[in-house]
């Protein structure tokens, strides 16, 4: 009978208080609903942060604020391209002929540890009658002359036509400080009386707080500010504070020549370049070194 009591006092109380149990009930329904659009809206405005250092964001991406976001200093301008500022071919001799080109980067950060270009030999008619292909390197901020020797046409080449591709851009961020090899002295001269031979020689001073394993050099002969004669060759182990002389020829000497524009070119992008213990050097007769006192 207690079981029957206590449901007829339940019933009387819902009866008494029905609108107060609705009004509690509507609170906490609207309490609930409001507690899980919050919820919602707080993880929709909070998610779980993707990452925590830059480095969990991969290459070209940095962290902020827990999301990986494009890295704008490690992507090249859209408009960085490599220009042809001059070229030219120069005779080498009978059916045979030298090119330089003058390959110029005008961005202040950002180089090509690599590219690729095509230059194609044509003659007055515009006909192409000799190519090559080949890879090379330019730092920030560069123009750098480029030569392509030794090629072999039995017609005359009255212009070169350069292309460029497959660019790997790399930026420098000390592009300011890049090491720079001296050029203290050169002059063109007969390799000795009576001889049909020219050659260019350059006094280099290394004083950039680096010992290189490999240096290019390239020569351009002038007369009267014409580009007659180009040449090129790479010296090693070249020691910090020490000077090497450098010599190139031709085989056949050139009157009037007056000027000679050396150009030495050491490729910091690659780590190779760069040694640390100091080996014997080989004097030769065209190429010496001497410690700077």
């Amino acid at each position: 009978m207690a079981f029957f009591n206590d449901k007829i006092d339940l019933a009387i109380f819902i009866t008494k208080n029905r609108k107060i149990i609705k009004t509690t009930l509507i609170a906490a329904a609207i309490i609930i609903v409001v507690l899980i659009v919050g919820t919602v809206v707080y993880d929709f405005a909070n998610p779980e942060p993707d990452c925590f250092i830059d480095a969990d964001c991969g290459e070209i991406n940095i962290c902020n604020n827990g999301r990986c976001v494009l890295d704008v200093t490690k992507i090249p301008p859209e408009d960085i391209k490599l220009t042809v500022t001059d070229e030219q071919v120069v005779p080498d001799g009978k059916d045979n002929f030298d090119a330089i080109f003058f390959v110029k980067d005008a961005d202040p950060v950002w180089g090509a540890k690599s590219f690729k270009y095509h230059a194609s030999f044509v003659d007055a008619a515009g006909n192409t009658i000799a190519e090559r292909d080949g890879e090379d390197y330019i730092l920030p901020r560069e123009t750098k002359a480029v030569t392509l020797l030794d090629i072999e046409s039995n017609k005359s080449i009255d212009d070169v036509e350069i292309t460029f591709s497959d660019e790997d851009w790399a930026r420098l961020e000390s592009s300011a400080n890049i090491p720079e090899v001296e050029v203290r002295t050169s002059e063109y001269r007969r390799v000795q009386v009576g001889s049909g031979e020219g050659e260019a020689v350059t006094d280099l001073f290394n004083d950039t707080g680096y010992a290189f394993n490999e240096v290019t050099i390239v020569f351009v002969a002038k007369k009267q500010n014409n580009i007659v004669a180009v040449n090129a060759t790479t010296i090693n182990e070249f020691r910090n504070n020490t000077r090497r002389e450098v010599i190139v020829f031709w085989p056949e000497y050139q009157k009037g020549i007056t000027e000679v524009d050396v150009y030495p070119y050491v490729n910091v992008y690659d780590s190779s370049v760069f040694f640390k213990q100091f080996k014997e050097q080989p004097i030769s007769e065209k190429s010496v070194e001497i410690e700077e006192e």
